[in-house]
């Protein structure tokens, strides 16, 4: 049940950052892109570690 909710909670917190990815792609803006990759892993070592505490 844990799991359901931190995936799920993960999931709702990348997608805005997945789309902005995305715009960034299209219009070929390198730094944003790798800035933003960035921003999601950290995100989602922060989730996984509260859940490995969890």
């Amino acid at each position: 049940m844990l799991k359901i909710i931190f995936i799920t909670f993960f999931a709702l917190l990348e997608i805005p950052f997945f789309i902005k990815f995305l715009k960034a792609h299209k219009e070929c803006e390198i730094t944003r892109e790798v800035a933003i990759l960035i921003i999601m892993g950290i995100l989602g070592l922060i989730i996984f570690g509260i859940f490995m505490i969890g």
